[in-house]
């Protein structure tokens, strides 16, 4: 692509301010309406749309999003998986994500044999590999799929680059300017639809780092970055501590393929811990973040290599009552526990519900989610629960004479404190585990435990390549399979390397390295 300009963005110089400055002087010269900005995951659409751009809406977005609205926004296939088992229940779909979005390269099973023959389909396509060179199970299914989608009028999300491709041959808006971040995750597909709609602009910008390309191994290709004619690097990073630089570096510089980068570090020599042990034994880590979060600044990740590795962490986190997220991934329920649900009223929401400020009581709406938490022997009147339910729409606050109406003599002193033994005691059994660790957390951090965002982020350095703390502790025990990759070297020692890269990259102020030295 002769007019593929790239800019090498190390970890913390800020590629997305650089990519903001770059869109806005377009803007300036050449019009509103004559940058497109391309983003790999929605995550980084969004950080970009919140830089207050002079771009309408449709002009940033996902490169799946801006082939969607292209095509006129067509069904999607997968969301139909039920209406394909029907038709086909030899090979059931669950709802497994796709590899395209796990969390590390061993962190998406496939919940079926269709799940792994879509999976690994994809990867082929995005891969641009000729379907006569597909393993022949995959070949067999893949007819049946373009079948079963042709006769419904539906679109893999696949299929909306694909067929982009060949239908949309300029990109929506005809921009003179396309902007493409995160680009060292792009496959060879993607890649070949930007190539095309970078015909008819003007220049083309990509974004990315090589040294941080994770997701080689489910169809991502950074090597069209490499073989760009223009490129740059940028050369400050305000994250990134001196100490913490000089150990990352022997990382990136044991990678084979790559483009060597020259950038700064903060002036702050920082601080780099290295500790023994193991992510099976988290007792150590656990007894630091309790002690870190007695003071009331200060963020915390905790990183492992593989996505089973953190969970020990986990358990030992909720036994201790200790918050934490991932808001990279939402997706994932056991690292965001506290998160409220995507439809209904979450377990968190309950309780706050229940420990009301103590200046009011309750309306039935609050009623409506706690009470059918707890047991109605002994505790409520006949039928209490069926009128709370009843009432369940209601914003109006109950009278004291609608709760002695409910809860039988005894029972509601120890509710109307927010006690939460008289809570914990009265739990349905069925409720009790779901509840169990957001109680410790609000016994331990009162309600701002529950409603502000954990100080503590939990994931694999797959998941968390965007993210940083102010401390990060980092287990380096590696599966067997990455340990195999870095006695064979090659691609797959790379991969190894800017996955321990990445991690390391993440701390603003201090690493603590767990285990092995890998370097």
């Amino acid at each position: 692509m002769p007019n593929l300009a790239v800019v090498f963005g190390p970890p913390g110089t800020g590629k997305t301010t650089e990519l903001a400055r770059l869109a806005r002087q377009y803007v300036d010269d050449e019009g509103s309406d004559s940058v497109l900005l391309c983003a790999y995951t929605k995550t980084a659409a969004r950080e970009l749309a919140g830089r207050d751009l002079p771009l309408e809406p449709h002009q940033v977005g996902t490169l799946h999003s801006h082939c969607y609205h292209a095509l006129d926004r067509p069904t999607i296939a997968e969301p139909a998986y039920q209406e394909w088992n029907e038709a086909n229940p030899l090979y059931p779909l669950s709802r497994q994500k796709s590899p395209l979005a796990a969390d590390d390269p061993g962190g998406s099973t496939p919940g079926t044999i269709a799940d792994e023959y879509l999976n690994q389909i994809n990867v082929l396509r995005h891969r641009l590999v000729p379907e006569d060179r597909w393993p022949y199970p995959e070949q067999l299914f893949w007819k049946l799929w373009q079948k079963w989608k042709h006769e419904r009028g539906y679109l893999d999300f696949t299929d909306l680059i694909d067929r982009a491709r060949f239908v949309v041959p300029v990109a929506p808006g005809r921009p003179a300017t396309i902007i493409a971040d995160e680009a060292q995750d792009l496959s060879l597909l993607q890649w070949d639809l930007l190539t095309r709609w970078g015909r008819h602009a003007t220049r083309v910008i990509a974004a990315g780092d090589d040294d941080q390309a994770l997701y080689r191994w489910c169809g991502a290709d950074f090597r069209p970055l490499l073989a760009a004619p223009q490129r740059r690097v940028l050369p400050q990073s305000y994250r990134v501590p001196r100490r913490l630089q000089a150990w990352a570096t022997r990382y990136a510089e044991s990678i084979q393929q790559r483009h060597p980068k020259t950038w700064e570090s903060r002036a702050e020599e920082g601080t780099l811990l290295h500790e023994g042990g193991t992510w099976e034994a988290p007792d150590m880590v656990i007894a630091r973040l309790t002690a870190w979060l007695e003071e009331p600044w200060g963020t915390y990740a905790c990183i492992a290599p593989c996505s089973y590795m953190l969970e020990p962490l986990i358990e030992a986190l909720e036994q201790e009552g200790l918050p934490f997220s991932n808001r990279w991934r939402p997706h994932r329920r056991d690292w965001n526990p506290l998160a409220p649900p995507a439809k209904g009223v979450g377990i968190m929401q309950r309780l706050l519900d229940f420990a009301r400020p103590p200046d009011r009581l309750w309306s039935w709406q609050e009623l409506a989610t706690w009470v059918p938490l707890i047991r109605a022997d002994g505790v409520l009147r006949r039928k209490a629960k069926t009128h709370v339910t009843l009432h369940a729409d209601e914003a109006k606050p109950c009278t004291m004479g609608d709760l002695e109406d409910l809860f039988l003599p005894g029972q509601l002193d120890g509710a109307l404190r927010g006690d939460l033994h008289w809570l914990a005691d009265n739990l349905l059994q069925s409720r009790a585990k779901a509840l169990a660790y957001p109680l410790r957390v609000y016994r331990r951090f009162g309600r701002e435990g529950l409603l502000e965002m954990p100080r503590i982020t939990i994931g694999t350095a797959h998941s968390l390549k965007g993210a940083e703390a102010d401390t990060v502790v980092f287990w380096q025990d590696l599966s067997r399979a990455q340990r195999v990759a870095l006695c064979e070297g090659g691609e797959g020692a790379d991969d190894v390397y800017r996955m321990l890269y990445v991690a390391c990259t993440r701390a603003r102020e201090t690493l603590i390295v767990i285990g092995g030295n890998h370097g």
